[in-house]
């Protein structure tokens, strides 16, 4: 029989949103590191220069991306050491991770809402080589119907779990401002 006392719902909720901080961000650290020798082999072995000899290399968003996939992998994983130090934090008590908890939560807000743009400019850049080729078929309208409508419901169906997700992190933000956890952080 344990003679501890229960643990407050303020504190429940701060050593959950810190074990599931450190734990994602540790697992996209081990993501990142292999996306980022990925990156590195393909610059290596010149997959930029094979996708273009074989009309695969696209302009725009998605070019940009694959131009600068070890740049953006390494970005990826230096993102996840201040999530690790947040995460850290927030199990020792740490005022500072309280406040870098609630900062992380309203950028990846914003960055949940920027999502959405940034997936249908991709899905453009992949589309828009298909399009100048079948533009000369008597098909092209009804494609482009069809296309259409599938972007239609690319915002749709993304778009109001982004923005479901993005209330989420806001109204974790608050609860993590409010006396009962800032009485949890001293240092």
């Amino acid at each position: 029989m344990s003679t501890l006392p229960p643990a407050s719902p303020a504190s429940q909720l701060n050593r959950v949103c810190a074990w599931l901080l450190l734990g994602l961000s540790v697992l996209t650290a081990l993501w990142s590191i292999g996306q980022l020798g990925a990156a590195l082999a393909m610059d290596h072995y010149g997959a930029q220069q094979w996708l273009a000899s074989h009309g695969l290399m696209t302009s725009g968003l998605l070019g940009w991306v694959v131009a600068h996939a070890s740049a953006l992998s390494a970005l990826q994983l230096l993102s996840c050491l201040p999530c690790i130090a947040i995460a850290l934090g927030m199990l020792r008590g740490n005022n500072w991770a309280r406040l870098g908890f609630i900062a992380l939560l309203l950028l990846t807000a914003v960055l949940n809402l920027a999502t959405l743009p940034l997936l249908d400019r991709l899905l453009m850049d992949l589309l828009t080589p298909m399009l100048a080729q079948i533009a000369d078929s008597g098909d092209a309208s009804e494609l482009i119907t069809e296309l259409r409508d599938a972007r239609i419901m690319l915002w749709v169906s993304s778009g109001l779990p982004l923005l479901a997700l993005s209330a989420i992190h806001v109204w974790l933000a608050r609860r993590f401002d409010r006396a009962d956890i800032r009485a949890l952080f001293s240092r």
